[in-house]
């Protein structure tokens, strides 16, 4: 008989490393948005002091509503995975694009919530300037949280593809826009703080050449929304592209299904009640405690 051949087989992956390769750009896509707020309070801080505590009460009270839904978006990539997994591919974009209806829909819902921030800051015994000052700013990041939201939806389709990396890339992107241009847009063509170096140079020179006026903490905020714009349009120049609706057909379920919004609620309130529920407590004790 032929002497058996033998085919050496690849060295298996430590689960360890499979987790840590596909954890890892989860968890630092999760910590984009959170990056992009801290990064206005490093900016504004150079303003004053007051403005840190604005800024940490305004960002605070335009995540907390968000999170619910936030939390709710997670059980896409559930149904995409899971679609994938069956071979049913073009199933699991439609559950994207109901997520950002949902997205869409929620952000209508929760515009008359801006009219309710002095009321909930004087209750919670904020000084009135610095009320003030937070509620500008966290106005403009609800005016705004569609995109956030909207992202958040369609990252789950990276993440059940296995395919983090496009995400986190965003992240990485945004986070660089949200630094020079809520910097240009804080400082303007007024004077550059000491202390920030060449950086300060460059977003000064860039002030300078556009004629923009300081916009303070409200500037800052406006550089969040305009970053977590770019870090939706990243992923869903990848979603929308060629290769990917060969494979999944993103380009054609891109309707309102009722199904598909029934499926992401039903399965999605409990982590999302739970992640508020965290949120809650979080602000509760940065606020009152």
């Amino acid at each position: 008989m032929p002497e058996s051949t033998h085919i050496p087989q690849a060295p298996a992956t430590s689960p360890l490393a499979e987790l840590l390769s596909i954890a890892g750009p989860t968890v630092a896509t999760m910590a984009s948005y959170t990056l992009m707020t801290f990064t206005d309070k490093w900016l504004v801080s150079r303003l004053g002091p007051e403005l840190v505590g604005a800024q940490g009460n305004g960002g605070l009270a335009a995540w907390v509503p968000q999170s619910m839904m936030y939390g709710t978006l997670q059980i896409i990539n559930t149904y995409v995975a899971q679609n994938m997994g069956a071979g049913r591919r073009e199933r699991g974009a439609a559950y994207v694009w109901n997520g950002i209806w949902l997205s869409i829909l929620f952000w209508i819902l929760l515009q008359p919530y801006t009219f309710a921030l002095p009321a909930i800051f004087r209750i919670a015994g904020i000084d009135p300037h610095q009320a003030e000052l937070a509620t500008q700013y966290g106005r403009v990041l609800i005016y705004g949280c569609v995109l956030n939201l909207a992202t958040r939806a369609l990252s789950q389709f990276f993440f059940g593809t296995h395919q983090a990396r496009v995400v986190m890339t965003a992240g990485i992107i945004a986070n660089i826009v949200n630094l020079f241009v809520a910097a240009v847009l804080v400082f303007g063509n007024g004077p550059i703080p000491l202390g920030l170096g060449e950086f300060g140079h460059v977003v000064g020179a860039i002030g300078k050449w556009a004629n923009i006026a300081p916009m303070g903490i409200v500037g800052s905020a406006w550089g969040t929304v305009i970053a977590t714009f770019v870090e939706l349009a990243i992923p869903l120049a990848v979603f929308l592209s060629p290769k990917i609706n060969a494979q999944f057909g993103t380009r054609h379920a891109w309707r309102w299904s009722w199904p598909h919004v029934r499926d992401i609620v039903r399965l999605g309130w409990p982590g999302g009640a739970m992640f508020a529920n965290e949120m809650i407590c979080w602000g509760f004790f940065m606020v009152y405690l």
